[in-house]
């Protein structure tokens, strides 16, 4: 399991609460295709695996940490599914904007990045490492 600033966490939970979206990782993995190849070449991944999804998402984490450096949004997946939820969460929130304006913030910031177009919201995921 990986462990972000942004998630509490012990040695058997984990939770992701914030306001934001869950995003395919198709959308990811095509709008910042250019962006990720130069990732993976970086890591030393070979041309010719370079447009093999697979070696994207096996670098998924490493990726989306570049990508969303200095954009102020985190995210949670999990490995069983092919969403990501990318969002702002609750104890980073400015206190002085309203859910209006976070909500108008995080969809400003998810349009530029991964050029989608979402209805931020309220998610929450919770898993257990059994």
């Amino acid at each position: 399991m990986k462990l972000k600033l942004d998630f509490v966490t012990n040695s058997s939970s984990s939770s992701f609460v914030a306001i934001g979206a869950s995003i395919e990782m198709d959308k990811i993995l095509e709008s910042k295709k250019d962006e990720i190849r130069e990732i993976l070449l970086n890591y030393g991944v070979s041309e010719d695996e370079i447009d093999d999804a697979r070696v994207a998402l096996d670098y998924k984490y490493d990726v989306l940490d570049k990508i969303l450096v200095g954009t102020g949004l985190s995210y949670a997946m999990m490995d069983w599914c092919d969403d990501i939820m990318v969002g702002i969460p609750y104890s980073d929130i400015d206190e002085d904007k309203t859910i209006r304006e976070i909500k108008e913030i995080i969809k400003s910031l998810l349009k530029k990045v991964f050029d989608v177009d979402v209805k931020p919201g309220h998610i929450e995921e919770c898993w257990m490492d059994n």
